[in-house]
């Protein structure tokens, strides 16, 4: 559940300044910019440098971004929407397979490092990653636009 909404974070909020946008290929379902992006920059996804020349700028964005974060994700929690998000995520991830799929990686791992070897904490780290890349592309997009789409309704 954590992961979700920390990947929806991550996507809709890394588009501060300076930034420079990703190749078409990579701009998943439309515009979705930073209300402080330049006009000449709208119309896509973004990425922060990561490296810049000021530690001090760089730890500033941080910030802004952590802010950001926490602002969307207040607002997704006191509209509902985000229990709206968790069910059509949940729904889309069984539709596709993910669940089993995950289901039988956890059975693969708890049957190399042993039931009574391996603790509930080590097997979430250890299946983590490989869920969050067994997650279809077409989920992602569609997770994002419903986001989009709510962060537009709430700006207008």
């Amino acid at each position: 559940k954590k992961f979700f909404f920390f990947f929806c974070a991550t996507q809709v909020t890394q588009q501060n300044p300076p930034c420079e946008p990703l190749p078409a290929a990579q701009k998943p379902g439309g515009p979705l910019t930073h209300p402080s992006t330049p006009s000449h920059q709208k119309g896509g996804l973004y990425k922060v440098h990561s490296a810049g020349k000021d530690p001090a700028m760089a730890e500033e964005r941080k910030q802004k971004d952590l802010q950001m974060r926490a602002a969307i994700n207040r607002q997704l929690v006191e509209s509902g929407e985000k229990e709206k998000l968790k069910e059509l995520l949940r729904q889309r991830l069984v539709e596709c397979g993910w669940r089993d799929k995950l289901k039988a990686h956890c059975k693969d791992v708890v049957k190399a490092k042993g039931m009574e070897q391996i603790t509930v904490e080590e097997l979430i780290e250890e299946i983590s990653p490989k869920g969050r890349t067994l997650v279809p592309d077409a989920v992602k997009k569609e997770v994002l636009q419903h986001i989009r789409t709510f962060l537009s309704t709430q700006s207008s």
